[in-house]
């Protein structure tokens, strides 16, 4: 093993025949479990002197669970023209985690890319789905399951084009039609599974619930979290309601993750920051979603209005919701008749349009809670690895709360004022 100077970058030489990597002397560490790993993928495919390049990815704010890295292999042998090109997701500490098991997300996504990906895409094979309206996962190179080095090792799917949006800003209709169609397909696989395979449904599937834990932690968190947006309304009155639906929707929030006779397994985090982009002539013509650390078995609606409400302002869903929600549940129809399942059976439109009114109270649970997260610079979003969840603060620069309070006043006041003269939860 032999440090290949280049200049800008500290790159590192690997003998394949070993199994264990030295880290670089750029001083971007991985743990030995993760440095192995990497090591067999670039002996399996093949390399024989490999020059190895890893650095240390910015989350810009948007991803809360995983510490990123990328890693650039070629072969000097063949002048570079043997490249690959992986992205490396490694465990936060678990110790200050209390609001969910560090280790179980973990779990969840290693199976969703190691596994799940594969299943589906053998029921997808057998019914003979389109190659082009087919559900696709990014390509799973390895997982890494000892304790405290957990961590998955993708695609870096930077090098085929594909980015992510910009969190702060309102979503466009393309992104949104799409982003809803992937979403579609991706419940209705579940629906499939557990026609086509229903001991494996049960065996493995149903049982999977939220890795969030609706403890006291939780519910300081969420508290404190709220308070931003108390501080952006002078009226007292507001602030008063703003106050009991809170603590109405404390209560009635775990039972919104309960799984029933037409749940599905949900993503759990389906929004904007997760779902990567290639653009065209600037247009979006392909998404593709990642991160499934919180995926379980509950109402399908949940991801739509996680997605929708948090990447949208009030203009956007006056005009777009419910035709992104007629566009969610055609594409579910289209997709499953592939599998000769009938959605007006399996979930009646009328069932499913009185499950669409009931859920949108979560939507105004996702401003009032999660919105300060999601528009907070990339500075102001706390270390969820190093900090307990009873004491994190969403501390904001004056840009962010200016824009935290455009957003909250255009796009979710009017649904509590709408919510309190339904005299529902307020």
């Amino acid at each position: 093993m032999s440090i290949v100077e280049t200049g800008e970058r500290d790159y590192v030489q690997f003998d394949v025949g070993t199994d264990v990597v030295v880290k670089t002397a750029n001083e971007v560490e991985l743990t030995p479990p993760v440095e192995k790993s990497l090591s067999m993928i670039i002996k399996n495919h093949g390399f024989v002197d490999a020059v190895v390049e890893r650095k240390t990815i910015s989350n810009r704010g948007g991803n809360y669970l995983g510490v990123l890295y990328e890693v650039n292999v070629r072969d000097r042998m063949t002048n570079g023209r043997s490249e690959l090109n992986l992205f490396v997701k490694c465990i936060i500490p678990e110790d200050k985690m209390t609001m969910l098991s560090v280790r179980n997300v973990y779990a969840k996504e290693a199976y969703a890319y190691h596994e799940l990906s594969k299943v589906y895409e053998e029921l997808q094979s057998a019914a003979d789905v389109p190659e082009s309206e087919r559900y696709h996962f990014v390509k799973c190179y390895g997982i890494v399951d000892e304790r405290g080095s957990e961590a998955v090792i993708l695609e870096n799917m930077s090098k085929l084009g594909f980015s992510t949006c910009d969190r702060m800003a309102c979503m466009s209709v393309r992104f949104a039609e799409l982003s809803v169609m992937e979403l579609a397909k991706f419940h209705a696989l579940s629906y499939v599974l557990e026609k086509l395979k229903p001991e494996y449904f049960e065996r493995v599937i149903r049982p999977t619930k939220t890795p969030l834990q609706f403890n006291d932690d939780w519910r300081t968190f969420l508290r404190s979290v709220s308070q931003n947006t108390l501080q952006i309304f002078e009226s007292i009155t507001i602030k008063e309601k703003i106050v009991k639906f809170i603590e109405n929707m404390l209560a009635k929030m775990p039972s919104l993750f309960d799984a029933s006779e037409r749940s599905v397994l949900c993503h759990g985090d389906y929004r904007a920051n997760n779902i990567l982009i290639k653009e065209e002539d600037g247009d979006i013509v392909e998404v593709v979603p990642v991160d499934y650390q919180l995926t379980h078995l509950g109402n399908a609606l949940n991801d739509f209005i996680y997605l929708v409400f948090g990447a949208s302002d009030q203009n956007f869903r006056s005009a777009h919701l419910h035709s992104l929600k007629n566009l969610y549940r055609d594409t579910m129809d289209h997709f499953l008749r592939y599998f000769d399942i009938d959605l007006e059976t399996l979930y009646p439109k009328e069932v499913f349009e009185q499950n669409f009114k009931e859920r949108l109270v979560y939507g105004l649970m996702i401003g009032i809670n999660f919105l300060p997260i999601i528009l907070a610079p990339e500075g102001d979003v706390p270390d969820f690895g190093e900090t307990n969840f009873s004491d994190i603060k969403i501390t904001s620069s004056d840009v962010s709360k200016k824009e935290y309070e455009v957003w909250w006043k255009i796009s979710y006041s009017g649904i509590l004022m709408k919510l309190e003269r339904d005299r529902r939860i307020i």
